[in-house]
């Protein structure tokens, strides 16, 4: 949430709408990992991971949802999370080069 605030901070309706487009993303991506969760635990019948014991091998297509989901809500290149914080990052950058840098730095 930091990133939205610095969003904010930047002032200028690039940054605000940055962080509106990362607040969606990251709604999304965390509904669905506790969505995908559920659906583990309706498989297994337990949340301790040493007794799942090769889940990805019993579903696959699960275990693709789920890591597609994890790099959605790390923010990797191409998901709605990556691209709000971009464009935080560049109106950031147009209010102050030196904030932007240490922010991109995690300062």
């Amino acid at each position: 949430m930091g990133f939205a605030f610095l969003g904010l901070a930047a002032g200028s309706s690039l940054g605000i709408g940055g962080v509106v487009l990362f607040m969606v993303a990251h709604g999304f991506s965390v509904a669905l990992l506790f969505l995908l969760s559920t659906c583990v635990y309706h498989r297994t019948q337990t949340f301790a991971l040493d007794e799942m014991g090769a889940l990805a091998r019993k579903a696959p297509v699960l275990a693709a949802f789920f890591t597609t989901a994890i790099f959605a809500s790390i923010g990797l290149p191409g998901f709605g999370n990556f691209w709000g914080e971009l464009a935080i990052f560049v109106a950031l950058w147009h209010f102050s080069p030196a904030i932007a840098a240490l922010a991109v730095c995690g300062w």
